[in-house]
């Protein structure tokens, strides 16, 4: 259509199609703007999805007809046929073009994941960067692993050189970099390698920052890594290094999202590490691992211009969560940061806990529900175990006891020490939990607190700006209405003309009829009772209602008439509503800015620094442990009935073991109470 309405997003992906039929040899032509779109059509777009769909010069005609408004562009390859499917020469064209469209454009996101980017995207992509000296200011590669380290390594490269020549140029700079799942998994020996804390963060710091390289380190720490591994170790050392590279250099990097593809719980839910192990699709998932906390290290510190770091889904673990609320300690740029499904434990979060104590910028993290489920899930298992070991160790305290007195003392003495160790694994079980609950309140505490603080700093320049939006609502109002007020009055007496016409033209048409010896004075009796010098659609409906049927056909045309002239004044009438309902709602829309600037107003005067985080509940229910009695509930001393008090217990122990855990050992259910 040439003007559509409101279109903001267009789904164009070839994704789901036929590459035979739709994008195969035989249909090289076919383009969705083969023909270019009228200019107005796609102003107002912001989202446009072209993945799948082969690359050729004729598609950006329809990208370059978009408006300013376009926010997100996807070119990424889909299924299992390629990408570029154009001709070879001209693909290096429609890369250059592709970034030049893609310079021009700095709010716009250009996604351009594949399958297998590093022998597919990469050998076109770096050259078309360097030779056409511009930069995507927005880029995203995301994958399946399939970039490689080395591809990781030549792209950052390329984006950290053409932003220093950015940088003295002028031209358009690196503002955001999504490279999600781009490496493959870490190497099984790439680990903290069972050592402390912080022996592991000295030995991964070495291995990222050592001139000598990665075997001078292992040789160094005495590791015995499996044949290869010293490699991948070597190669996810060098990446890491070009983000650093990056972070500390393109001081005007403002987003990186360095994702990976660990996930803490299974599709279904599920948590695989609950019995102590991880399972196989977590193994294999697409992440940067432990070797990522260099970058905390060494690089975020000394960033001073990015505001978004998301490094979800990479097993990072608490070493690395440790290292990232180090350098939050240091850092006073990040805005936004999610740190989910990283196999966090408590130790992870209460470093990330501390460092928000005292920086006061990070305002969106979102807690790691995923890791803190599959903790909770951990502790749920723990739990449920002690309780089948209690049994268990009773069970085997009553076998010691005979008949006639008789106690196999070595038998007691196993059960004793059996049902000990039973209830301090649940003792361990119930504060781990509670830590972690603990920890995670705080945590969220200290995020509403900085999100507060972000309120009250950006308190006065929102006040201005809610002014300013008031003002002008309120000229919009006074304009609508001064527009109705207008167009009514200039109406007005054409409208009051044209009714008294419609009455004259009935009286002159009764008196031709009266000359032709109709009988009109069923309509001198209307007029009388009328009184009116003028016609109105009530009046029309009651002068209908008496005229006789026999003269219908000869009133017909000024009947339809005196309906038309009805009808333009309801036109002319709903405009002025129409202005009307537009002064009303800038008069809404002034009032709620003049109520925000009160607001903000309100907020400029409180101290930033005075804010402290609220008390949160943790959430943390108090039961008593299953088989705890009552004193005196099964007698006392001589007379205890021990028979009665063995097997009530059994039967709590059994009812808690086929009841699920307590409700706090469930993080989502007892979010959502």
């Amino acid at each position: 259509e040439p003007r559509p309405p409101s279109l903001t997003a267009l789904d164009l992906a070839g994704t789901a199609l036929e590459p035979a039929a739709a994008f195969g040899p035989a249909a090289a032509s076919v383009d969705p703007f083969s023909a270019r779109p009228e200019p107005r059509a796609l102003q107002k777009l912001a989202e446009l999805d072209l993945s799948g769909i082969g690359w050729s010069l004729p598609l950006l005609d329809g990208v370059e007809a978009c408006g300013p408004k376009l926010a997100a562009l996807s070119l990424a390859g889909g299924g299992d046929f390629a990408m570029l499917n154009s001709a070879a020469a001209d693909r290096p064209a429609f890369l250059q073009r592709l970034v030049a469209v893609a310079a021009a454009r700095p709010g716009m996101e250009l996604d351009l994941s594949t399958a297998d980017p590093a022998a597919v995207l990469l050998p076109e992509l770096l050259p078309a960067l360097r030779s056409s000296r511009l930069l995507p200011p927005s880029l995203a590669l995301r994958g399946d692993g399939q970039l490689g380290d080395d591809g990781l390594v030549a792209l950052v490269g390329v984006l950290a050189d053409l932003d220093a020549e950015a940088k003295e140029s002028g031209t358009p700079r690196l503002h955001s970099l999504t490279l999600s799942s781009a490496v493959p998994p870490p190497a099984a020996a790439v680990s903290t390698w069972g050592l402390d804390d912080l022996n592991a963060l000295a030995l991964l710091d070495q291995l990222a920052t050592d001139p000598a390289g990665v075997s001078a380190v292992v040789s160094r720490w005495q590791l015995a890594l499996p044949a290869g591994t010293e490699r991948a170790v070597a190669q996810r050392a060098a990446s890491v290094r070009s983000l650093m590279r990056l972070v500390t250099t393109a001081d005007g990097l403002a987003a990186l999202k360095c994702g990976g593809g660990y996930r803490s719980l299974e599709p279904d839910g599920t948590c695989p590490a609950a019995d102590g192990r991880s399972s196989t699709r977590q193994r294999a998932a697409p992440s940067y691992g432990v070797q990522l906390e260099s970058l905390f290290r060494f690089a975020l510190p000394k960033s001073s211009s990015l505001t978004l770091l998301d490094v979800s889904g990479n097993n990072l673990g608490d070493v690395g969560l440790s290292a990232l609320g180090g350098a939050l300690k240091l850092n006073r740029s990040l805005r936004r940061l999610e740190i989910d499904n990283n196999a966090a434990g408590v130790d992870g979060l209460k470093s990330i806990n501390l460092a928000l104590k005292g920086n006061k910028k990070v305002h969106s993290l979102a807690l790691p529900d995923d890791d803190i489920s599959a903790l909770l899930a951990a502790a749920a298992a723990r739990y449920k175990r002690s309780l089948s070991d209690e049994l268990a160790a009773r069970q085997l305290l009553k076998s010691a006891y005979g008949r006639g007195g008789y106690c196999n003392h070595a038998v007691k003495q196993r059960g004793m020490a059996a049902l000990k160790s039973a209830k301090q694994e649940q003792a361990r079980a119930r504060v781990a939990k509670d830590k972690l609950r603990t920890v995670c309140a705080s945590l969220q505490a200290s995020v509403l607190r900085n999100g507060e603080v972000a309120t009250i700093t950006a308190a006065g320049k929102n006040m201005r700006a809610e002014s300013k939006l008031a003002s002008e609502a309120s000229k919009s109002a006074a304009k609508a209405q001064g527009k109705a007020d207008a167009l009514r009055e200039a109406n007005k007496e054409k409208v009051w003309l044209g009714r008294h016409k419609l009455l004259d033209a009935w009286v002159k048409h009764a008196g031709v009829l009266g000359k032709r010896g109709h009988d009109v004075g069923w309509f001198g009796e209307w007029r009388r009772a009328w009184g009116k010098p003028y016609l109105n659609p009530a009046a029309l409906a009651a002068v209908q209602k008496r005229m006789p049927a026999a003269q219908r056909e000869e009133w017909e045309a000024l009947v339809l008439g005196a309906e038309d002239t009805f009808a333009s004044e309801e036109t002319l009438d709903a405009r002025v509503q129409g202005l009307l309902q537009e002064a009303r709602m800038h008069r809404s829309q002034a009032e709620f800015h003049a109520a925000e600037v009160q607001y903000h107003g309100m907020l400029s005067e409180k101290d930033p620094r005075a804010e402290a985080p609220p008390r949160l509940e943790a959430g943390i229910v108090r039961t008593e442990p299953p088989g705890k009695e009552r004193p005196g509930q099964f007698g006392s001393g001589y007379y205890t009935n021990w028979d009665a008090r063995r097997n009530w217990i059994y039967g709590e122990l059994r009812t808690a073991m086929a009841q699920p855990p307590p409700r706090d050992y469930a993080w989502k259910g007892a979010a959502a109470e």
